[in-house]
């Protein structure tokens, strides 16, 4: 009864414990005061300062619950002093006879159970021995079982190994052959495209000499026809002075004859020889 309430009890408290810090924690429960004990100075929260409480109160309960301890212990044993003087001396002896015989039942007892514990040593050094033997032969057993085992795994990997080798071997014998391939092809393709971009250029620089000669052609054509035009244009001038020149002389000719036939007859002009 005593056990039940005490845990009930206890259980309380601890369930009043935890509610009381963890509902007053947080920057809302702060300590508005500081709490100081012994030069230490306690801050955050009221729960943590609860918390502390709690602590030095199991703490009091803990040294409260020892010394009451010590204290029924104590008395317990003044009052088995106390019985035992009390007591007559004829209990006392047969007390100490019945002693005696308990202990040399005791003694016997230890005795048999010594025998029993030499005899099972013996039955367990026994068995250990045979499970030993056991234990080695199967040892022997799963040695050579194993060695078979790796020896088998080491010829497996051996092989596997091998087939690997060859396997990557012929794999990189294979992209040799591809990169080869690839190589010769992207060779020929620059190869094809270098041609094919000197013919594209021989044709252009052709192309250019040819539209050059050809501009060369006509400016020299036209250079031909403006010499021809000018040279025309000079004898065309050089005939309209001679024509010119011509008509001019034709005139003064006619004008001197003119000039002659009106004179009188047998009269000389003075500019004119005898």
């Amino acid at each position: 009864m005593f056990v039940v309430l005490g845990l009930i009890i206890l259980v309380a408290a601890v369930v009043v414990g935890v509610a009381g810090v963890f509902n007053n924690v947080g920057s809302g429960h702060a300590l508005t005061h500081g709490f100081s004990l012994f030069g230490y100075h306690v801050t955050g929260s009221t729960g943590t300062l609860f918390l502390y409480g709690i602590v030095v109160g199991a703490a009091a309960m803990l040294g409260l619950g020892l010394l009451l301890a010590g204290a029924r212990r104590t008395s317990r044993r003044g009052g088995a002093a106390r019985r035992e003087l009390k007591q007559p001396r004829g209990q006392t002896a047969i007390s100490q006879e019945r002693d005696l015989i308990g202990q040399r039942e005791s003694a016997q007892a230890e005795t048999a159970r010594s025998e029993r514990a030499r005899a099972d040593e013996t039955a367990r050094s026994d068995r250990a021995r045979a499970d030993e033997m056991t234990r080695s032969d199967r040892a022997r057993a799963d040695e050579a079982a194993r060695a078979e085992a790796v020896r088998a795994d080491e010829t497996a990997r051996a092989e596997t190994a091998r087939s690997d080798r060859a396997r990557a071997d012929e794999a990189t014998r294979s992209d040799r052959a591809r990169a080869d391939e690839t190589a010769r092809a992207e060779t020929a393709r620059a190869d094809e495209t270098a041609r094919s971009d000197r013919a594209r250029a021989d044709e252009a620089a052709r192309s250019d000499r040819a539209r050059a000669d050809e501009t060369a052609r006509a400016e020299t054509v036209r250079a031909d026809d403006q010499t021809a035009r000018a040279d025309e244009a000079a004898r065309s001038d050089r005939a309209r002075a001679d024509e010119t020149a011509r008509a001019e002389t034709a005139r003064a000719d006619e004008a001197t004859r003119a000039q002659q036939n009106s004179l009188p007859h047998g009269h000389h002009d003075p500019g004119q020889g005898g």
